[in-house]
């Protein structure tokens, strides 16, 4: 097991330009050996995922699904980063703060 580098810089709530599109990242932090990124969510309540995917509130709204908006910050980070030279492996990660949040139904990965 290796030991981590305490050396890491955290970035909060940036946002980008790559090409005509625009995005937006939570929270990056760079360690010496790899960049990791952090979509943060604050929904709170029950929250269900049907066999379409879709993210619906307990009263039956329809939600954005954080997942989608994920991998679309992904692919424009990454080929981002490539473009400054900054060839680090890039993991992406989705969190929900709020202690009162509950996914319902399947887990869909990456």
């Amino acid at each position: 097991m290796k030991c981590l580098s305490t050396d890491v810089i955290g970035l909060y709530n940036l946002s980008y330009q790559y090409h005509p599109a625009y995005f937006q990242v939570d929270f990056i932090c760079i360690f010496e050996g790899a960049i990791i990124a952090f979509e943060v969510k604050n929904d709170e309540g029950d929250v269900y995922v049907d066999k379409d995917e879709r993210w619906l509130s307990a009263s039956g709204n329809e939600m954005s699904n954080p997942l989608l908006q994920l991998k679309r910050n992904a692919s424009l980070l990454a080929p981002f980063l490539k473009n400054l030279n900054i060839q680090l492996p890039l993991n992406y990660y989705l969190i929900f703060v709020h202690p009162d949040f509950k996914k319902k139904n399947e887990l869909f990965l990456l």
